[in-house]
């Protein structure tokens, strides 16, 4: 694993939460941090072990990417986790929204057409519910 540098661990958290549309005070709040702590990892300071994990559950994304990097250098976008938790009345987990993003990883597919097929697998019933469309 290379060395995080501290000013690229900024960086990548400043561009998840503002892929999110979220300010540095809706993510303080979420992790249960000062604002300022917020900004202080955005402008170059490691955040702490325990604050990395929260980071790592709130984007959907490991901490070595958080810390390092990578040719995954992105989480699973704000939109889809949105649609997803509106559609089924559950919220998607940290660790299944990275699941979702290393699964959709290489692939160039465009986010309706994600949409679309989230909505399908939503809407079929799962073992054990009846089929209310009969």
């Amino acid at each position: 694993m290379k060395m995080p540098n501290a000013s690229e661990v900024g960086a990548r958290i400043r561009q998840w939460r503002e892929a999110r549309s979220w300010s540095q005070n809706d993510l303080a709040v979420s992790l249960g941090v000062h604002p300022q702590s917020v900004h202080r990892w955005e402008k170059g300071r490691v955040p702490e072990t325990e604050d990395l994990v929260k980071l790592s559950s709130a984007f959907g994304v490991p901490i070595e990417r958080i810390l390092c990097g990578g040719d995954q250098d992105m989480a699973l976008p704000q939109s889809l986790v949105d649609f997803f938790n509106t559609q089924s009345g559950k919220q998607l987990t940290g660790s299944q929204q990275l699941a979702l993003a290393e699964l959709l990883d290489g692939y160039d597919v465009d986010e309706s057409a994600l949409k679309s097929a989230l909505f399908l697998l939503l809407s079929k019933p799962q073992p054990g519910e009846k089929n209310s469309s009969i």
